[in-house]
Formats: structure tokens, C-alpha cells, sequence
């Protein structure tokens, strides 16, 4: 595997002196428990918190536009929960408005997941807003795939709403 930029690291000699002032055990020394024996280092998942389960609500303001409001970690479960709830709406309305305002997280399938929804909502001929991608959880994610400037943003649902043709 070649060699990239995030895999290097960084080191830093400690002058001698310091090294030998002080008579504490190592850091890098086994427990006094498991001296001698091997002792099993616990997954970097066992420790932390579970993410958050998406939330996804809908709202109906006008009869040809629904408001899905997400909340949460959109991670690869939350992008295909996420997926399946927007693509029902764009068979039911012209216009569906993603309000992004409550997402935490946006992973890479997240990401996706928003492009391929507007890839579809052009081929029903309707519209897919995004709205509340303003944050630094939506935005960032946006920006690093070229998206935020091919979907139809909006800074929030309600100004999405207000700016729609009545019928």
C-alpha cells in the first residue's frame, strides 16, 4: 500500500536526561496484574457511546410539498433509513425539502445517498431542497464532494416553503 499524506507521523526524541530522572514505572509497562501474562486490549467501539439512531419526521405544509426533517447520525443504516423515507415523498409531491438542521453527523454514505436523491427527484421532475446544511456537520461533507453547489440548498425548511409556487 503506497505511502499518503495522513499516514505520517510524527516523533520526538526525549533528550536523555529526562529520561532517566525519574524512577516511576513506564508507561508502556503491563499492569502489575498482568505482569508476565498477555492481557487483551479492548476494540476502540467498546468504549465509545453508541451513535445516534436517525430520527426522520414529515410534515405536509402544502398538498405538493412534504418537509422530511432528519435528526441524528446519518451514517450507512441512517442513509439507506433516509433514502427509502425521501424517495416515498418524491413519488407523492413536486417538491420535498430535506431539513438537515438537527443532523450531528454526515458520513460519506450520507453524502451519496443526498446525490442520488436528487438524481432521482430530476428524473420524476420534481425538486429536492436541502435545507439547514448550513452547519459544519452538513456543510463540510457537502463542500468536500462538490455538492453544495449542484443541489438546490435552502437556509432553513420554512424559507424553502415560503419560496415554493402556490397552486
Amino acid at each position: 500500500m503506497p505511502f499518503q499524506e495522513h499516514d505520517r507521523v510524527t516523533t520526538r526524541t526525549i533528550p536523555a536526561a529526562r529520561r532517566t530522572r525519574s524512577a516511576a514505572p513506564s508507561r508502556l509497562a503491563p499492569p502489575p496484574d498482568t505482569a508476565g501474562g498477555s492481557r487483551s486490549i479492548p476494540a476502540p467501539d467498546q468504549n465509545r457511546p453508541p451513535a445516534p439512531v436517525l430520527e426522520v419526521r414529515l410534515h405536509a405544509p402544502l398538498p405538493h410539498a412534504v418537509i422530511v426533517r432528519a435528526a441524528g447520525t446519518v451514517n450507512p443504516t441512517g442513509a439507506a433509513l433516509l433514502a427509502q423515507r425521501v424517495a416515498q415523498q418524491l413519488r407523492r409531491a413536486a417538491h420535498v425539502v430535506l431539513d438537515l438542521e438537527e443532523v450531528a453527523v454526515l458520513c460519506p454514505a450520507g453524502v451519496a445517498t443526498l446525490a442520488d436523491l436528487h438524481r432521482d427527484a430530476l428524473a420524476l421532475s420534481g425538486c429536492l431542497h436541502i435545507a439547514g446544511a448550513d452547519h459544519g456537520a452538513v456543510a463540510g461533507p457537502l463542500r468536500a464532494a462538490g455538492l453544495d453547489h449542484q443541489l438546490c440548498l435552502a437556509w432553513s425548511a420554512d424559507a424553502a416553503i415560503a419560496l415554493l409556487p402556490r397552486r
